[in-house]
């Protein structure tokens, strides 16, 4: 029997946007001096407090460069800085089709997602469907990066749901096992065609559709 859910709560990066631009984020592992094995390392170490909100970017990048012993100057930082937003530019379009397919038939849709302050004013700007989730939970204003517990009790409030009326997809196994350690049904996401199979199986849900070719 499948699951039924009034919520689902999507992940911003991975999710709702396609992955980083990997030319982007080869030219940052450069710049730092690392492989990508050790970039992708430290920027899981190290990316949790810019999330927060209590660490800038540009300290950010300072603090990579230097684990790969090189040191940028002011005007790299801005340019580092740049090219991290710019690589979660792609919205993942079959996502956004399919949270306002739920909301037209009477699911709710939220985000709770890890995001870094100076990202929001850039996220308002090109991604004007992120405005009819609600709630929109973004960790630099809360104050709180999943995994931590806080987070997803937060966005539960604000839904005014129990966890387990709700589905949560992210990208990140350690954010789905929280998600499940409180109840919530969650799944991680991979791309649209493995994972939108598994929520058809899983879920009383409208199925995800992909993309269609042009022409």
């Amino acid at each position: 029997m499948k699951v039924k859910v009034r919520a689902v709560i999507f992940d911003f990066g991975h999710v709702l946007s396609l992955p980083p631009r990997r030319e982007n984020m080869a030219w940052l592992a450069e710049r730092c001096g690392l492989g990508r094995e050790q970039f992708n390392l430290f920027f899981h170490e190290l990316r949790p407090e810019v999330d927060r909100g209590t660490l800038e970017v540009t300290e950010f990048w300072t603090r990579m460069a230097r684990r790969g012993g090189r040191t940028v100057t002011d005007g790299a930082l801005r340019e580092m800085a740049r090219r991290d937003l710019e690589a979660w530019t792609q919205p993942n379009h079959p996502l956004f089709a399919w949270a306002e397919q739920l909301r037209r038939s009477g699911w709710a849709t939220a985000i709770l997602s890890n995001m870094p302050p100076s990202f929001l004013p850039h996220l308002e700007a090109h991604f004007p469907e992120v405005s009819r989730f609600q709630p929109p939970v973004f960790s630099c204003r809360v104050g709180m990066v999943k995994p931590e517990e806080g987070i997803y009790r937060h966005c539960l409030q604000l839904l005014g749901l129990p966890a387990a009326a709700t589905l949560f997809l992210d990208d990140r196994p350690e954010n789905v096992a929280a998600a499940r350690a409180l109840g919530m049904h969650a799944l991680q996401f991979h791309t649209v065609e493995t994972s939108g199979g598994a929520v058809g199986e899983q879920f009383e849900l409208p199925p995800i559709e992909p993309m269609k070719a042009a022409g």
